[in-house]
């Protein structure tokens, strides 16, 4: 069987560039919140699995740069400790892993210059190595090991799509997002094989967890090339073992009782809807020729029939246009970044505030609409909103406000941009004019 790796390459991407938000959005959390134990976790993890991959993809530099970035990371966990320093050059690696995936996505192959970066993070990491360590005392933590204690042990059985080629990636992603609902106790295949990449079909794993089984399947059935998830409670760790061993001498013939649900999620391209719409086009053009050629008879068969089309395209034209139809935080996400980054080099302290995250608009209106927005927010940081020191003279909070804000008026989506600072000086403009 031939397999297309262009199309491995291309989930790669899209799953990369979704750990890569996740490491700007957390990198942005933990600075201001260096006790977040949940953020922490996240940006671990997603230093992780974008590690596993691109090693299995064959891309040494994004996984050595990763690696890196995973034990700094773990670093802050231990000691509780991050400056804005070191969030400057994490976000200079997640730069670079973008640009690189950038690239590759436009097909350039082209191996970014990691040694300034590796350079810079074991730099960072023996300042802080020869810093006395504290753990954290997070009472959160604590409690999390209390109920995990407490919660109900699950034999969570996985069966991965026969064309699956990276079944230990695959394995390893299920594991990671297991393990945020509970404590993996044991897995089948060990994590030693799931390293070495002796990895079957079929993955068992043993996790102590407080949700329900319904959750733990959402959970799995999230991850791309999932077939089946099958379920069950057992009542120690030692029924899961013998259960392991019967799995392990009959790996090619066992059939587990697995749940024929797929995953209800599926990636579809851009270029693809868009045919679609063209052809729902084309079909409610010959819908209304239909209905002019038989509006002057008396067939009421036809009528019923053209009645029927009439209501599946209005039907399908629905279902594309949701189809289409994406919420604004994909690009409001990308503004907190943007915020930081300006006001430390205006030498200004800005908070942006974002409401209406979820308010869905086409995608191409979306892709249209995020570079006027950037240039509003620049505007406000640059002309509106004043230096601290001002802003105190005034009377003020020395933290400027930008409010960025969605809303639905009827048919319509409204956004604002709004900043608490003293604006444009007219004078100014027209001294300059």
């Amino acid at each position: 069987m031939s397999f297309n790796m262009d199309q491995y390459k291309q989930l790669f991407i899209e799953e990369a560039k979704e750990h890569i938000d996740n490491l700007t959005r957390g990198l942005l959390i933990v600075e201001k919140d260096p006790g977040n134990i949940d953020a922490i976790n996240v940006l671990f993890r997603s230093a992780h699995t974008l590690k596993g991959s691109s090693a299995m993809m064959g891309f040494k530099d994004i996984a050595e740069l990763t690696h890196k970035m995973e034990d700094v990371l773990d670093g802050i966990r231990k000691s509780g400790r991050v400056s804005s320093e070191l969030v400057n050059i994490l976000l200079e690696c997640v730069d670079a892993l973008t640009c690189r995936l950038d690239k590759l996505q436009n097909g350039i192959d082209e191996e970014i210059d990691i040694a300034s970066l590796m350079e810079k993070l074991n730099r960072f990491q023996v300042i802080e190595d020869a810093k006395p360590q504290e753990r954290i005392e997070d009472k959160k933590d604590a409690g999390n090991d209390s109920r995990e204690s407490e919660g109900q042990i699950y034999q969570v059985d996985v069966k991965l799509s026969s064309d699956c080629i990276f079944r230990a990636l695959r394995a390893c992603m299920i594991i990671d997002r297991l393990s945020e609902k509970g404590e993996v106790l044991k897995t089948f295949p060990s994590k030693e094989d799931i390293e070495r990449d002796n990895v079957g079909h079929e993955i068992r794993i043993l996790i102590r967890s407080n949700v329900g089984d319904i959750d733990l399947r959402k959970c799995v059935e999230s991850i791309c090339e999932v077939e089946s998830v099958s379920i069950m409670q057992v009542r120690n760790a030692e029924e899961f073992t013998n259960h392991g061993r019967a799995c392990e001498q009959r790996e090619d013939s066992y059939k587990p009782m697995f749940d024929t649900r797929i995953s209800q999620t599926v990636r579809i391209h851009f270029k693809h809807l868009d045919k679609l719409m063209n052809l729902v086009g084309e079909l409610v053009i010959n819908k209304i020729a239909l209905l002019q050629a038989i509006s002057s008879s008396n067939q009421e068969y036809l009528k019923r029939v053209a009645g029927s089309i009439d209501r599946l395209v209005t039907e399908l034209q629905d279902l594309v246009t949701r189809i289409r139809m994406v919420p604004v935080s994909q690009i409001f996400d990308r503004f907190p970044r943007l915020v930081r980054d300006l006001s430390l080099k205006k030498n200004k302290k800005v908070e942006l505030l974002m409401e209406g995250r979820e308010i869905e608009v086409d995608r191409t209106v979306l892709d249209e609409i995020g570079e006027p927005l950037v240039h509003l927010i620049r505007n406000c940081i640059d002309h509106g909103i004043e230096p601290p020191e001002e802003r105190i003279k005034y009377g003020k909070n020395p933290v400027g406000l930008i409010r960025l804000v969605a809303r639905r008026e009827g048919d319509h989506v409204l956004i604002e941009v709004e900043d608490d600072g003293a604006g444009i000086d007219p004078e100014k403009i027209k001294r300059t004019a």
